[in-house]
């Protein structure tokens, strides 16, 4: 099973042949992070641009070493998303799916990170806690052992990468991304500063819910009276520990065998130490370099998840057929 994967949610332009969920035949991506670090932020109108730029050269040059009527299906990231961005990936998969006369699969993005998880011979065990922690989601689910994903909370207003954006521009003066500048800091200043100055947004609640947006109000407040270096290493903890216990609840209330954990966030060293302290080898990361947005992700959810959109059925997003927009 051979799936050809496409990402564009977002700042990554993103292609992949998946070969039986496990093997990365090839992967191409090209990021627009660079373009976005200038207006510190992204930018949708441009990011869609630097996605349609960028997905054509890199189709063309995997045709070069890959013949797709060899491809068996072709998956592609449908949301969340900016819509400009997605309107370019979907759009060339269901070309590509009519072209070639293959099924089409469409993949939650959020679902993908967690997937990104089982493109190794060691998978996790079922029922899992899914932890999906990005610049844009924060979100807690539980994936049985039918691989049926059901979502048990997310965040009420920021996501946890965006509040470590957020702050690391006030205090760090960080470009866009800021999590790893944080990171940084926190790894060369924790043994110096190990007081709590930061609440824990929502540590107690009986839900599975996350706030963040409040943590960043108080990093304003703290300026006042605490360093800026001390303030951020405080506010890593915070943002992690609240993650940890969230999870943790949600593992022991579910009888889970295991965590997966996704998204760019997951990439945070001091969340890594954490889980890995707390749920030992019962934790699952995605592989190096599949922490942020990509193809292999989206290949590998659409072997585990097929979900197969008939050609007949696929519409463009003015409404129309693929025969109809193609005039056919």
């Amino acid at each position: 099973m051979i799936i050809l994967g496409i990402e564009s949610t977002a700042d990554e332009t993103a292609i992949c042949l998946l070969k039986n969920g496990t093997e990365i035949l090839d992967a191409k991506i090209a990021s627009s992070l660079e373009l976005h670090k200038k207006t510190k932020g992204i930018v949708p109108e441009i990011s869609a641009r630097a996605h349609l730029e960028s997905i054509f050269p890199m189709l063309i040059d995997m045709q070069k070493t890959f013949d797709f009527k060899l491809v068996d299906k072709f998956a592609v990231a449908v949301g969340p998303g900016l819509h400009g961005s997605l309107i370019v990936g979907v759009e060339v998969a269901k070309f590509l799916s009519y072209c070639y006369h293959k099924p089409l699969v469409p993949v939650n993005h959020l679902q993908a990170h967690l997937f990104a998880n089982f493109i190794t011979e060691n998978k996790p065990e079922l029922p899992a806690i899914g932890l999906v922690v990005s610049g844009g989601h924060t979100d807690l689910v539980i994936i049985d052992n039918s691989l049926n994903i059901k979502l048990l909370g997310s965040t009420r207003d920021d996501a946890a990468g965006e509040a470590f954006d957020k702050v690391a521009r006030i205090l760090l003066d960080a470009n866009y991304p800021g999590g790893p500048e944080i990171d940084k800091v926190f790894f060369e200043n924790r043994d110096k500063y190990n007081k709590k100055i930061l609440a824990r947004p929502m540590l107690h609640s009986k839900d599975h819910e996350f706030s963040f947006s409040g943590l960043k109000t108080s990093v304003n407040q703290m300026l006042k009276t605490y360093d800026k270096i001390e303030i951020a290493v405080d506010f890593q903890r915070s943002v992690v520990e609240v993650l940890l216990k969230k999870t943790l609840r949600a593992y022991k209330q579910f009888g889970a065998k295991s965590v997966v954990v996704g998204g760019g966030v997951s990439a945070n060293g001091l969340l890594r130490e954490e889980f890995l302290n707390k749920f030992k080898n019962s934790v699952y990361f995605p592989p190096k370099g599949l922490s942020l947005d990509n193809a292999v992700n989206i290949a590998s959810a659409a072997y585990y998840l097929p979900s197969r959109v008939d050609l007949e059925k696929i519409k463009t997003v003015s409404g129309l057929t693929v025969e109809e927009t193609l005039g056919m």
